[in-house]
């Protein structure tokens, strides 16, 4: 015999799914987006920000042999620096993959598990 908590989440439409995972993800941009700017920049991240200022070629060598960061990494903060150079601005692309992220792990989970029950 089901017990009610099974049933209810069985009947549970795809819109009621998706409104949950729209709720999950507003939540984790929430909590990476509120006071982005907040602590000022650590070290490694002022690093990053003055390595992407170097041509590509340098990039791609400091990338190998001295830094923590992959190369697209650095690209992609290239790309922010054309927007602005403050501290949310740099802090946006990893922030941005964090969102990501939350959705990504979902779907794979759902496709996991074979149901949307699952992946949250």
């Amino acid at each position: 015999m089901q017990s009610n908590t099974s049933r209810c989440l069985n009947t549970a439409s795809p819109w009621s799914w998706r409104l949950a995972l729209a709720g999950l993800v507003a939540v984790a941009a929430f909590l990476r987006l509120y006071h982005l700017e907040t602590p000022s920049m650590w070290w490694d991240e002022i690093i990053v920000p003055l390595t992407a200022r170097f041509p590509l070629a340098y990039i791609l060598d400091f990338s190998r042999h001295c830094e923590m960061h992959p190369p697209l990494y650095h690209f992609c903060v290239k790309l922010v620096e054309t927007v602005g150079l403050s501290d949310a601005s740099l802090r946006l692309p990893s922030a941005a993959c964090g969102i990501i992220l939350v959705y990504a792990a979902w779907r794979g989970l759902t496709r996991l598990y074979g149901d949307a029950e699952s992946g949250l």
